[in-house]
């Protein structure tokens, strides 16, 4: 990969336009392939087949290419995509392909999907191959290939799972001769709970054995990764035994892959059990019944929350929304309109003004053709809440064409108001593609049309703020002048405050460390810094100020400030900062693996509360 220090938006912006370029040279070479097979049809022609044979040739080295992009990034579902595509392109190169016309369209298909799907994974939402499955079957049918099931494109995000979401830190040390022993007793009452569970032979009993003795296995495993395996078969345990999924053949299959791992174990050295082939696979296949299951039994729920499993593993009418969204246009579509939406709304506000000189049916009849035009021009780019708002403003300026002078002017000037929180998600909509409709659209009268605006222009007050530490700082280096460490760490207080103020708490460790250092080295009596340590600081601040810009853009914003931890802590070991500052960042990293979770659940519940 080529770095798994970035976030997936991140790397996927590194690469989208590189990938689009290869894209647009594969479209217009299966254009051309197009062209050209319909010369062939007419008449056989081995110039016009030997073009053929080097557009398609092309296309395939194309999609090598941009499968390889994909593998390095890390995008597991453009990665699939792109390789069903060489494989079809394979086929009509060998001739294999019965029909060509209809391979080219879902070839071209393709295309657009995979650069929707990155422009997705850009803004910030996660990376599901299940939501492009049908246009990978459509791939295969193609090339009679067998169609793919959801289990071969489901891809669970382990995360930073502890005992926490375990919910047992106990571990039994065993000697090689006890741990034999152990595994050889427990394998064997496995074996007659899952015989008695086969047999159907008092079913909840043979369930209940094999998830108290998941959980036995759990304690004699201090490997984290091994925990978390033999968690995942006492929650399905769990869920089998109430009845929460169905208790088919392939589960069964599953349950007895536990039970031939118990022997595998006790042939293999505890330090390697990590490494046995097949472990992965076998933790997959667990998540994925986990996350067929129905919720309402502790252990089940614990692990679809941990693992996201509703959003890794969507269902019904889940998965139909999340396949609508990461196939529709979004904000690149919307920067191409924007213009023209914007001047609509421009003739929509000057219309309110008019009305309140002269409310007559035409002025009225401009605000809701207008409307509508808008309206429609945002639920195509996906912004449902939004045109549900504007349509219902139709309907109400439709009641009142008759007799324009009853509108009331309190509630033209609401929906004046309105039309001004609408510019405001339009604005956010351009800049980060965030649908913020739910935010400013609220039913507890808090809002004020420049309260989201302002969340920005205080982030910007920051960055300018730690912008003008990096100058003091610089100035510093240039002359010694010591009043300059006194405006750097002034200035870090402000940024210290500010940021507590709008309690983003994962920026803490480094606006406190880097004060402390200022704060100490601006005394009069103080120890000069060193060039090392400055640049530490310095390299800590640059990570800060990323995060700041990325939180006023809406971006992801906590895989940069690990950066800058570590940056802190080397400038720790060169000069102590503040007590229990390893402490606080080994927390806060913590913490920041669950703020990404809840970052994504979010993206996809307004997703999925259209």
């Amino acid at each position: 990969m080529l770095s798994d220090k970035a976030s997936l938006d991140a790397r996927v912006g590194w690469i989208k336009q590189e990938v689009e370029q290869q894209l647009k040279q594969i479209e217009n070479n299966l254009e051309s392939f197009a062209e050209q097979c319909l010369q062939l049809n007419q008449a056989s022609d081995e110039d016009v087949e030997q073009r053929c044979k080097a557009l398609l040739e092309n296309s395939q080295g194309k999609l090598s290419e941009v499968m390889m992009t994909m593998k390095m990034t890390g995008v597991q579902g453009g990665e699939r995509l792109a390789l069903e595509m060489y494989e079809l392109v394979a086929d009509l190169l060998a001739k294999k392909v019965t029909d060509v016309a209809s391979s080219v369209r879902i070839l071209q298909k393709g295309i657009v999907q995979i650069i929707e799907y990155l422009q997705h994974l850009q803004d910030g939402y996660a990376d599901l191959p299940i939501v492009i499955l049908p246009l990978l079957n459509e791939l295969r049918a193609a090339r009679g290939a067998d169609l793919l099931s959801e289990l071969l494109v489901f891809l669970p995000e382990e995360g930073a799972i502890g005992n926490a979401q375990i919910g047992t830190d106990e571990y039994i040390a065993l000697s090689a001769e006890k741990r034999l022993v152990t595994y050889r007793h427990l394998r064997m009452h496995f074996q007659r709970a899952l015989l008695e569970w086969y047999q159907e032979k008092n079913t909840p009993r043979a369930l209940f054995k094999i998830q108290a003795l998941s959980h036995d296995l759990i304690r004699i495993h201090e490997n984290m990764s091994i925990r978390v395996l033999w968690w995942l078969s006492q929650a399905l345990a769990q869920g089998l035994r109430e009845n929460k999924l169905e208790h088919g053949v392939a589960v069964k299959l599953v349950m007895g892959n536990m039970e031939r791992l118990i022997h595998t174990f006790s042939l293999t050295d505890q330090d390697e059990l990590s490494e046995i082939a097949g472990i992965d696979d076998l933790k997959k296949n667990l998540l994925y019944y986990l996350g067929m299951a129905k919720k309402g039994s502790p252990l089940v729920d614990a692990v679809k929350e941990t693992f996201l499993l509703d959003i890794y593993l969507p269902q019904g009418e889940t998965l139909q929304k999340l396949r609508k969204h990461y196939a529709s246009p979004g904000q690149q579509l919307w920067r191409t309109v924007s213009d023209g939406v914007n001047e609509d709304i421009e003739s929509i506000m000057e219309g309110f003004q008019s009305m309140e000189l002269n409310p007559d049916q035409g002025i009225i009849q401009l605000i809701i053709d207008k409307s509508r035009k808008t309206a429609t021009t945002l639920g195509m780019l996906g912004l449902g809440r939004l045109a549900k708002i504007i349509d219902e403003q139709v309907d109400e300026f439709k009641l009142f064409k008759k007799n324009p002078r009853n509108f009331k002017e309190e509630r033209r000037l609401e929906i004046a108001t309105e039309w001004l929180r609408v510019k405001d998600i339009l604005k956010e909509y351009a800049e980060t593609g965030e649908d913020v409709t739910l935010k400013l659209f609220t039913d507890d009268g808090q809002y004020q049309v420049s309260d989201y605006s302002a969340r920005k222009q205080v982030l910007q007050i920051v960055e300018s703020k730690l912008t003008a530490v990096v100058n003091s700082l610089n100035s510093y280096e240039e002359d010694n002048d010591r009043s300059h460490l006194e405006d750097a760490c002034d200035a870090m207080c402000t940024v210290d405050h500010t940021l507590k103020f709008l309690r983003y708490r994962e920026t803490y460790p480094i606006t406190e460390g880097a004060l402390s250092y200022l704060q100490a080295h601006s005394q009069e009596d103080a120890e000069a810094p060193t060039a090392e340590s400055l640049r530490k600081l310095a390299e800590a601040l640059a990570a800060l100020e990323d995060a700041v810009i990325a939180l006023r853009n809406n971006a992801e914003h906590l895989t940069g400030l690990e950066g800058g931890y570590q940056s802190l802590r080397e400038l720790h070991e060169l000069y102590g900062l503040h007590e229990n500052l390893e402490e606080k960042i080994a927390a806060q990293l913590e913490e920041n693996q669950t703020l990404k979770k809840h970052n994504r659940q979010k993206k996809m519940e307004l997703i999925l509360a259209v």
